[in-house]
């Protein structure tokens, strides 16, 4: 049986209508499904201030950004994409002692990456943490100062329950891990008396635990 040019035009428009919505939903797969993460970024922001990081950093100045998408929601705040490819984070309205987590994905002609982003959200510009474990896994096994890196001018000493300066540094990069003149301090734990300025006028002063074990 002859077919008709009606019924031989039709099967092209179909074939063609599958080519467009096959290579369409292929295009989607590869824009919502981002590679792994190669890392993850570690930022501070201020309860109700905005958070705004550049990708360029990642891929650098000269390499022309096709696309940025977002691969996982933050969980208390949001993100927007501005025209020059920045990055906005704000966290919500007056929370504060949380840590947000979401991830980001860049598109290049080199390809594809992933990167994730904790962001740390403080009350104060400058939070002291109370203690620490040196033998601990986690992020905070040394001294940690959140914000710190807003105060390059500042100077912390630390002094044991004797009253003797065990530690002192100009320009603290929250990298004190409990030891004593550089050697490990006589005892696995302990409480220490910390004395820090932070270069702009002000000074704190309180009690940080060393933690002995994970």
């Amino acid at each position: 049986m002859k077919k008709s040019k009606t019924t031989e035009h039709f099967a092209t428009i179909c074939l063609c209508l599958l080519a467009f919505f096959w290579g369409i939903s292929g295009l989607f797969a590869h824009s919502m499904t981002p590679p792994p993460a190669k890392g993850k970024e570690k930022l501070i922001v201020v309860k109700n201030n905005k958070l705004i990081f550049d990708p360029y950093e990642h891929v650098g100045e000269n390499t022309r950004i096709l696309h940025i998408g977002v691969a996982t929601q933050p969980k208390f705040g949001t993100l927007n994409f501005r025209n020059d490819n920045t990055i906005v984070y704000q966290p919500n309205q007056d929370l504060c002692e949380e840590t947000d987590e979401f991830a980001y994905f860049i598109e290049t002609a080199q390809g594809t990456e992933t990167y994730e982003v904790n962001v740390e959200i403080l009350c104060e510009s400058l939070t002291i943490l109370s203690g620490f474990s040196p033998d601990s896994d986690d992020d905070y096994n040394t001294f940690t100062i959140l914000g710190i890196q807003n105060y390059p001018n500042n100077t912390l000493l630390i002094f044991n329950k004797w009253g003797e300066q065990v530690y002192s540094a100009k320009g603290y990069q929250n990298d004190w891990k409990g030891t004593e003149k550089e050697r490990p301090t006589t005892a696995d734990e302990g409480v220490y008396y910390y004395v820090f300025n932070d270069g702009q006028g002000h000074s704190y002063s309180g009690y940080v635990q060393v933690l002995a074990g994970s």
